[in-house]
Parts: structure tokens; sequence; C-alpha cells
């Protein structure tokens, strides 16, 4: 018996190790350029900024798809952002997942827009001035 319980926790572990392992894949291994061509791109609307300790500056965003609001966060890095309480309620394009309507990404700059193989609409110019960043 308790041989078959080690057999067991040993596949457990196993199991647990790979489903890491895969999810760190799925979080750092996806090709952005890959993702934008199995893609939505629907509108978002930027809902808050967080800090997060050693983490930078934290977006939060909504966005909507057959009438199901999804929320999202996305390490944006700037802390130009958490200044500028005008971009709360600004929509901006944000691209998904066609499958996992959860898996998204915010596009606000214009380096942003190029790692998915994308132009930034010049609609989105006055970022540039709003932010001292025009890249």
């Amino acid at each position: 018996m308790e041989k078959v319980k080690g057999i067991l926790n040993s596949l457990l572990r196993i199991g647990l190790f790979a489903l890491i392992i895969l999810v760190i894949v799925k979080l750092f291994g996806t090709n952005k350029i890959e993702f934008a061509k199995d893609s939505l791109l629907v509108t978002g609307e930027i809902t808050d900024f967080h800090m997060a300790l050693n983490e930078g500056v934290w977006t939060r965003y909504k966005y909507t798809i057959n009438s199901i609001t999804f929320r999202s966060n996305e390490n944006t890095g700037s802390p130009l952002y958490k200044e500028k309480k005008e971009f709360i309620g600004k929509k901006f394009p944000v691209i998904c997942s066609k499958k996992e309507h959860e898996a998204s990404y915010i596009l606000i700059l214009k380096r942003d827009f190029e790692e998915f193989g994308l132009l930034r609409p010049d609609s989105l110019n006055w970022i540039c001035d709003s932010l001292n960043i025009c890249d």
C-alpha cells in the first residue's frame, strides 16, 4: 500500500511539474505575430492602473465580446501611465484570442501594435503628446 502511495505521489508531482511547464510556455512562448493571426480586434476601455511592487504599473481594462464583458490587466511597465488619470475611461484596441477570449493584450503605444504586426491608427496620435513618448 505504501508503495502505491509513493508511485501516486510521484505521478502527481510529475503531472504538476508538466502543468507548470505548459503554463509557462503558454504565457511566455507565444509569438505575438502568430497570436495575431488567430485573433479578434475589439475595443477595450481602461478602468484603472495599479502599481505592483518591483513589477511597475499594471493597466486594468475591460472589453466585451458577444455581450460578455471580460476584465484583464497587463503590465505596461511605464510609470508615466500612473500619473495620467485622463487614460481612465479611454478606449483602445484590444487584441484577443478567438478561442480563449480571456487571452488579450491592450494596444496603446506604437510598439504595442508593431509587436503584433499591426499599424497604430492615426486616431491614437494624441498619446505621443500626452505621455511625451513618441515611439
